[in-house]
């Protein structure tokens, strides 16, 4: 089933501060690789932003958009029109919605697994941390159900992704799909940061592919800091696939986090790409 995007530029917004507690990362450019699998040539690294500037409450921004959707693989429906209703502040906001797109990645005997994606550009020159939440909606506009996501995003436009899963009854009642809401504020200073990310198949069996992943995490500050990563493979369409995370204790300079994720087969020959998405201090 091919469902359909939908694509925005600024508007108007609610703004408004962002008071949650919000996991710091990285949300980079992905990185496309050829073939069908990602296995032949490393994958470059992550840009690591830092931000030098002192936190500060920004504005955040609500978006009421719909995307027609399908829950069909075979035919295409008709979203109903969504009225916006907004405010606009004095102040300028520092997220926008550029995009947003979802799709059906895989089906079970029980279940649906649908993947999305909002691109969110930064207007500051600064690291800001943010905080997202998509929703599915039946036909009379009522929610089925949700998704969140926090990640900490650099200067310009970054792609967000993850995957929620459906069973059939609630699969069968999806018609549309939109962001319901983006808020962020500048982030503070980090000492971590990330020297080199990449990723390669270590083993195959005749169901699972055991992909192995290294990133190089640079801690600048004088003494060990406890650190979390999370790297994500992604599709052609910069959708993910599927994730892996660790959390390790820090000491200063270059350290190595490696672990390895199984992926099946069918998951494994849609991967395009691999990159870091949240690199924390706890």
């Amino acid at each position: 089933m091919r469902l359909e995007g939908h694509t925005m530029k600024s508007t108007v917004f609610t703004v408004l501060a962002c008071t949650g507690s919000i996991a710091l990362g990285v949300c980079g450019t992905y990185f496309l690789t050829s073939g069908k699998e990602a296995d032949s040539d490393p994958i470059a690294p992550v840009a690591f932003v830092s931000n030098k500037q002192s936190p500060e409450v920004a504005p955040n921004v609500f978006i009421d958009a719909v995307s027609a959707i399908d829950p069909t693989p075979d035919e295409i429906t008709e979203a109903p029109t969504a009225t916006t209703h907004a405010q606009v502040a004095p102040a300028e906001p520092i997220l926008d919605v550029v995009s947003f797109n979802q799709k059906i990645a895989k089906r079970t005997s029980n279940y649906i697994y649908r993947s999305w994606r909002v691109d969110v550009e930064n207007h500051l020159d600064a690291n800001v941390k943010a905080y997202l939440e998509v929703e599915w909606l039946d036909a009379d506009g009522f929610r089925v159900k949700y998704a969140n996501e926090a990640r900490t995003l650099a200067p310009g436009v970054n792609a967000i992704s993850d995957i929620e899963i459906f069973d059939r009854e609630e699969n069968d009642r999806v018609h549309s799909f939109r962001v319901t809401e983006v808020n962020g504020r500048k982030a503070s200073d980090m000492v971590l940061g990330i020297a080199e990310c990449r990723d390669k198949i270590g083993k195959r069996t005749r169901r699972y592919v055991h992909r192995s992943w290294r990133v190089d995490v640079v801690n600048n500050s004088n003494k060990s800091v406890d650190c979390y990563v999370e790297v994500e493979w992604l599709d052609a369409d910069g959708h993910r696939i599927d994730y892996s995370n660790e959390s390790r204790k820090v000491t200063p300079g270059v350290n190595v986090l490696t672990d390895t994720k199984s992926l099946d087969r069918e998951e494994n020959a849609r991967v395009r790409a691999f990159r870091v998405v949240k690199l924390n201090e706890r």
